[in-house]
């Protein structure tokens, strides 16, 4: 589950959730790319920092993955951009052609976008519990498919 940059994981609660996180006795590998890793995640045998590469290069490391994870901000102050912006890091995880987790504000447009054309998965929850159950259900998802498809489009 690739993250680009730490500033956008919406709660320093998921973010520790995430750690170390196990699902049906195995442990879930987070893969992050960027310069920007702090480096007390290196200490976690489940993340794995991976520095900035060339986007071509990006892509075929994304097509490994099986759950691509594109996190948005929760912060009000942030509101007016999560509404009016797209991120590029989308676009590029639809072209990837793999199930998209957009986790975000319900309002920010690129979950309004997902959700409209059943293209990923839309977590709109701050709260750890809540996210790691959406997660799991994610997972055990056996409409997969049918959202690949949508994405796909």
């Amino acid at each position: 589950m690739p993250i680009e940059k730490t500033e956008y994981l919406p709660s320093s609660r998921i973010n520790k959730k995430i750690r170390n996180l196990r699902y049906n006795g195995k442990e879930i590998y987070i893969n992050l790319y960027g310069n920007y890793f702090d480096e007390k995640y290196k200490k976690y045998s489940n993340i794995i920092i991976n520095k900035h590469i060339l986007q071509d290069k990006l892509i075929k490391e994304l097509e490994k993955m099986d759950l691509l994870y594109c996190p948005y901000w929760f912060d009000k102050k942030f509101k007016k951009p999560s509404r009016l912006s797209f991120p590029g890091k989308l676009v590029t995880y639809l072209k990837v052609g793999k199930p998209i987790l957009m986790h975000g504000p319900s309002y920010a447009s690129p979950l309004i976008f997902l959700r409209e054309n059943e293209a990923g998965y839309i977590c709109s929850t701050n709260n750890e519990n809540e996210f790691t159950l959406e997660l799991k259900r994610i997972i055990d998802d056996k409409n997969s498919k049918k959202i690949l498809e949508n994405a796909n489009k």
